[in-house]
């Protein structure tokens, strides 16, 4: 398989994990704030006591508080959505321009260090996530698996690019 196209294959996959993973948050989040929406109280009519105020206020707020939780969750998923879509175009326009050419190559190269870069920056977060898990004893697997797997799909891209593996007919100098 030629390296490019392995890069293609290697970048595409996580990408398009997390797209699913921003699609099913959008969608959580989504469903949270109509569900909020919904138990808003109404406002009440007539003489109303001090226990029906207080129960209408705290109401009120639990609903809007609700509600702010499902917006939070839809900007993650906007967010995740986001990220994948950055990470696809730019995996797309480089397999687009690569070429086995030295021009085009190192325009491939170019847009894959972008590409890379972008596709490096939750890293730090994950890491910091880990380890906090880790120091406080909640020991979470999922930020783990997902560094494992960035930094693993970084290293064969990283290996692919910037070798001579990427230049396909051209003479390989060895």
């Amino acid at each position: 398989m030629k390296a490019a196209k392995q890069n293609l294959i290697l970048m595409i996959i996580p990408a398009l994990l997390f797209l699913l993973l921003g699609i099913a948050l959008f969608a959580l989040g989504t469903m949270l704030s109509n569900t909020f929406q919904a138990a808003i109280p109404q406002t009440p009519t007539g003489d109303v006591g001090d226990a029906e105020g207080y129960a209408f206020i705290f109401s009120f707020f639990g609903a809007g508080f609700g509600w702010i939780t499902g917006f939070a969750i839809q900007l993650v998923g906007f967010i995740a959505i986001a990220y994948a879509f950055i990470v696809l175009i730019f995996t797309v326009i480089a397999r687009v321009i690569y070429k086995p050419r030295p021009g085009r190559i190192l325009a491939y190269r170019i847009l894959t260090g972008i590409d890379l870069f972008i596709f490096l920056s939750p890293v730090p977060y994950f890491a910091r996530s880990f380890i906090t898990s880790a120091v406080n004893g909640d020991f979470s697997p999922g930020s783990l698996i997902y560094l494992f797997i960035v930094l693993a799909v970084s290293v064969v891209v990283i290996i692919n690019t910037y070798t001579y593996r990427i230049q396909g007919q051209l003479e390989n100098p060895q």
